[in-house]
């Protein structure tokens, strides 16, 4: 098996040759994604369109065209998207995992696994597979594995998961296992070691989140979470505060969101840069009214194996490519009117 080393030159020349998409070249093109903003755009002032859906799955030209679309809804709150999904039929990630009881399941669905996914925003954008499309090539998360493989061409997944190869893959080693399909193994703890921890942010293939939850009755709670999501082709980390209910009838309840009076997450992330000799800050304060969640993003990117730069987050600078940790000093407030909670939050707990 071919190592992460020539990926790159050898999904050029393979995936162009093999696929009749003639797109396919800029389908794995991509410039590294801009952080998203402190602020907060109005939703009025801002109309995003659902890409298009191609086989039940958010089709994306290039990661480019990726890139483009998430600059914008990294701008407006997540759940905007929810009723134009709705509108579309499409059914995403997010609303199996709050799907009620007795709902209707997709006859295609394939891949009902707890992921560990906590960024709103792709929970969104992944369909009821945990899967989306850029040009040919459809970005598959599983519980074991993060795949990448060519349109049609699900039985080389299959094959994959049925030989046992992926107990050959190294956690931070993203392999080419044929012209049809990549294959990487998700980290689910993150280690001591420095480095390690450097290379998985990297290159990694792994996810990482931190919740807590504040429970106000046997059938209320607030979720207070902070997330790491790495998945190769999709790059975040963030807070958010989400509000639930424990809905459903006897042994099959289960906490789907409930919409609060007032919800916030605010606090402070300090960053410590290579070269710059002292701390940088980045301040949030997100409320919402009526609302079941409050986020913010401290940085996002996307594209193929893309990198995180000190650039890449508002606010703080640094020589390009500079290392960035985040401090033992970062905190967060998560308020609903049911009550507060504070987190601090340093850099064992980011795989960076």
């Amino acid at each position: 098996m071919k190592k992460i080393n020539f990926l790159l030159v050898a999904i050029m020349a393979i995936f162009i040759s093999s696929c009749s998409n003639d797109g396919i070249e800029d389908s794995l093109s991509t410039k590294d994604a801009e952080a998203s903003k402190s602020g907060l755009v109005s939703e009025k002032e801002y109309n995003l369109d659902l890409p298009k859906i191609v086989d039940d799955r958010m089709y994306f030209e290039n990661f480019d065209h990726m890139n483009e679309f998430m600059k914008v809804y990294q701008e407006i709150e997540p759940d905007y998207l929810d009723e134009k999904s709705k509108e579309a039929d499409f059914i995403s990630w997010n609303d199996v995992l709050n799907a009620e009881e007795g709902q209707e399941i997709p006859r295609k669905l394939n891949n009902l696994v707890d992921s560990d996914l906590e960024d709103p925003r792709l929970v969104r954008l992944l369909n009821y597979n945990q899967e989306i499309r850029v040009g040919e090539l459809i970005c598959r998360i599983e519980d074991e594995y993060v795949f990448m493989y060519v349109d049609g061409n699900f039985d080389q997944v299959e094959a994959f998961k049925a030989k046992g190869i992926g107990e050959k893959l190294e956690y931070d080693e993203p392999v080419l296992i044929n012209e049809k399909l990549i294959a990487a193994k998700p980290l689910k703890e993150i280690k001591d070691d420095e480095s390690k921890r450097s290379m998985i942010w990297i290159f990694g293939y792994g996810w990482r989140c931190s919740n807590n939850y504040n429970s106000y009755n046997s059938s209320t709670r607030m979720k207070s979470t902070h997330w790491a999501t790495n998945v190769y082709f999709y790059k975040s980390a963030g807070m958010k505060t989400k509000m639930q209910k424990k809905k459903g009838w006897w042994i099959f309840k289960s906490w789907k969101s409930e919409r609060a009076k007032k919800i916030s997450v605010q606090g402070q992330v300090h960053f410590s840069v290579s070269g710059v000799p002292f701390t940088q800050t980045q301040n949030f304060n997100k409320i919402r009214y009526n609302s079941s969640s409050a986020t913010h993003t401290i940085f996002w990117a996307v594209g193929f194996g893309v990198k995180i730069k000190a650039g890449n987050i508002t606010g703080i600078s640094g020589a390009s490519g500079a290392s960035v940790k985040i401090k033992n000093s970062s905190y967060s407030n998560h308020y609903t009117e049911y009550g507060s909670s504070s987190r601090s939050r340093g850099p064992k707990f980011w795989p960076w």
